[in-house]
C-alpha cells in the first residue's frame, strides 16, 4: 500500500509503531550516541504486546548531566549490544511503518544518523497535536499530558520498570496519549489523512545539524 491509498485508509484500522530513545547527549553533536531503545506496536487501537527494547553500549561517554535525566551510566552499559548488533532486528520492527512519537523529529534525527537506512512511512507527533487542539495550556511536554489525561495509574506495571525518561517509559505513554487525544478529538470514520493534516512531519524538513535527546 503507497502512502497516498495508506492516507485514506481510516486511522482506527491501522498499525502504528511508538519510539523513544534516550542518548548521550546534543554535545556530541553527530557522534551522539544511543544508550535505549523501545518501539511499541498500536493495532486495533490498542497498544499491543508487542515490543522492541534494547539498552545499547553507546562507545562514547555520557556526561552526568544527562546520566541525571535517564538514569543511565557508561557502567550499566556494559556488555550491552552496540547499536550495530540490533540494528537488523530493530528494522525488521519498525522499518516503513507509521512512526508516533512526542517531539518525534528528536528521536527520529538520531535515529536517522545511527540508522540511515531507515525509513518511516509516515512520522506523527503527539506534541503536535496536544498544541493544536489545547492551545491554552502553557506547556505541553510529556509530563504535562501524563498529568493532564491522568494516565499515571496505567504506567505502573509496564514490563520495563525504569521510570520516567526511560525509553520503554516515555513510549507508552506516548502511545496512551496518541490513543486518547485522537479518540477524543477525531470522528470514528476520520482517516490517517485526518490525522496527519494536525500532527504529521514532512520528512524532507527533519534534515538537521542539531541532535538533541532533551
Amino acid at each position: 500500500m503507497d502512502e497516498s491509498e495508506i492516507l485514506n485508509q481510516p486511522w482506527r484500522s491501522l498499525k502504528f509503531i511508538v519510539l523513544d530513545l534516550e542518548g548521550t547527549g546534543a554535545q556530541h553533536k553527530d557522534l551522539e550516541g544511543i544508550v535505549e531503545i523501545a518501539a511499541i506496536e498500536i493495532a486495533q487501537q490498542q497498544i499491543t504486546s508487542n515490543y522492541f527494547y534494547r539498552l545499547i553500549n553507546p562507545q562514547i561517554k555520557i556526561p552526568p548531566i544527562v546520566s541525571r535525566i535517564h538514569g543511565l551510566k557508561n557502567s550499566d552499559l556494559e556488555g550491552k549490544p552496540y547499536i550495530e548488533d540490533v540494528k537488523n532486528d530493530l528494522l525488521s520492527f519498525i522499518n516503513n511503518q507509521i512512526l508516533i512519537g512526542h517531539n518525534v523529529i528528536i528521536d527520529y534525527r538520531l535515529l536517522k544518523l545511527r540508522l540511515p537506512n531507515y525509513s518511516p512511512k509516515l512520522l506523527l507527533d503527539t506534541k503536535k497535536i496536544s498544541k493544536h487542539f489545547w492551545r491554552e495550556m502553557p506547556k505541553h511536554g510529556l509530563d504535562q499530558l501524563i498529568e493532564r489525561f491522568d494516565i499515571a495509574n496505567q504506567l505502573n506495571d509496564l514490563p520495563i520498570q525504569r521510570g520516567r525518561h526511560s525509553a520503554y517509559y516515555d513510549a507508552y505513554a506516548t502511545g496512551l496519549l496518541f490513543l486518547k487525544m485522537i479518540s477524543e478529538k477525531f470522528s470514528p470514520n476520520a482517516t490517517l489523512k485526518d490525522v496527519h493534516n494536525i500532527c504529521g512531519i514532512n520528512l524532507e524538513d527533519t534534515s538537521s545539524n542539531q541532535i538533541s535527546m532533551f
